[in-house]
């Protein structure tokens, strides 16, 4: 599930108004730009360091060039995800918001007190 995407299945589970609705759509809509771009980013490096790898040339420098410039994008991004994230939550209503906190505890019941895990090793039921 991407950063973020249990708050907004929360979100989406709240009688919301069009314009909150739109906020999540645009927020999708965007979360799958944003990922296909960096797809294609990830696919040029790896190009790029397999032709160099063939070449005998790889370069330390480069490589911690491009996991300095893959870290501050995903840095960007989620500082990103988290402004439209907050953005979204301050749109609800009072009622909403009571709403959100009520299925929130619900589902920490559910959960249990073993945590998101439910006590099972590596956070997988068998």
């Amino acid at each position: 599930m991407p950063p973020g995407g249990h708050f907004v299945r929360a979100l989406e589970q709240l009688d919301l108004t069009d314009a909150q609705e739109k906020m999540i759509d645009e927020l999708r809509l965007d979360g799958m730009a944003t990922f296909r771009e960096h797809r294609e980013e990830r696919a040029a490096d790896h190009k790029e360091l397999v032709a160099a790898v063939k070449a005998g040339k790889l370069d330390r420098k480069v490589v911690h060039q491009k996991v300095d410039e893959r870290l501050t994008a995903m840095k960007d991004d989620m500082h990103d995800l988290a402004d439209r994230l907050m953005d979204l939550y301050d749109s609800l209503s009072a009622d909403q918001r009571a709403e959100l906190v009520k299925m929130i505890e619900d589902h920490e019941a559910r959960r249990g007190e073993d945590g998101p895990s439910g006590g099972h090793p590596g956070g997988h039921r068998r």
